[in-house]
């Protein structure tokens, strides 16, 4: 055993190991058949078996982490812009707490506003790139136009 209590590799004489190695194999799904194609697989293997991970576990922790340095960096910047004023104010997990409480209050309530407008903006832009597309259209039928009536002349 080593110092920190993983088990060593056992190695024979011929440079083969023959202990403590582990191996790691993806199958989508473990069946019959496999067992009964590859006995000495099984037979000479401590089998250890996952389940699929769940994502959104995975995307929630993930979320929870981001969110946590988030609200880290804004307790920081409170303390920075803190210490630029005269007058020292107590700030404690509580004071945050209580920021952190009129933030997510704040937000709640201009977030269907914040929608409302994100979806007035997206009109606005689609009807932009409608007349852009429009114009786009017609300087070209006037360009056409104009090389007709340039042909003519000199005819």
């Amino acid at each position: 055993m080593t110092q920190n209590n993983h088990p060593e590799l056992v190695i024979g004489d011929q440079g083969i190991v023959k202990e403590n190695i582990r191996v790691v194999i993806l199958i989508n799904e473990i069946n019959n058949n496999l067992y009964l194609g590859y006995p000495l697989i099984f037979h000479n293997i401590i089998l250890i078996y996952w389940q699929h991970w769940n994502t959104e576990t995975f995307l929630d922790k993930n979320t929870s982490e981001d969110t946590a340095h988030l609200l880290a960096s804004v307790h920081l910047l409170i303390r920075r812009a803190n210490q630029n004023h005269t007058q020292k104010l107590p700030h404690n997990n509580h004071t945050f707490t209580k920021f952190v409480e009129k933030f997510v209050k704040q937000i709640n309530e201009k977030s269907p506003n914040n929608h409302e407008n994100h979806y007035d903006v997206k009109r606005l832009f689609d009807q932009i790139q409608y007349q852009h597309k429009t114009s786009t259209k017609l300087k070209k039928e006037l360009q056409q136009e104009k090389t007709v009536l340039t042909a003519r002349v000199k005819v």
